[in-house]
């Protein structure tokens, strides 16, 4: 397929212009390009969901993800040392805005 050349846009390069396109065949040419831009994000997201069913269906990725919780649950919580408690001492007296003698922290524990 081929484009043709308005004549208006013949006679513009003949005299040695710059031929300039109509805007109906610009908006056209701008619709086309958004339209495959969109076309092609839409079939790469099917492939993508296409590609994830089917090793979820053969069960792929359950063997590690099982396996990962269950190392994180065995490992213990490090015991906090004194640097690491002066540390939180210090975020919780600058946050409440009290003097490090009005607080006691007796316990410190991970949030999951």
């Amino acid at each position: 397929m081929y484009w043709k050349i308005h004549p208006e846009m013949l006679d513009e390069i003949r005299a040695g212009g710059t031929p300039h396109m109509p805007i109906s065949e610009q908006l056209l040419v701008s619709l086309m390009g958004i339209a495959t831009v969109f076309l092609c994000l839409i079939v790469l997201a099917l492939a993508i969901m296409l590609v994830s069913k089917l090793i979820g269906g053969l069960g792929i990725g359950e063997k590690k993800a099982a396996a990962a919780p269950a190392a994180a649950a065995a490992a213990p919580a490090p015991a906090m040392d004194e640097e690491g408690m002066a540390v939180v001492m210090a975020a919780v007296c600058e946050e409440t805005g009290l003097p490090i003698d009005q607080i006691r922290i007796k316990n410190v524990q991970e949030l999951k």
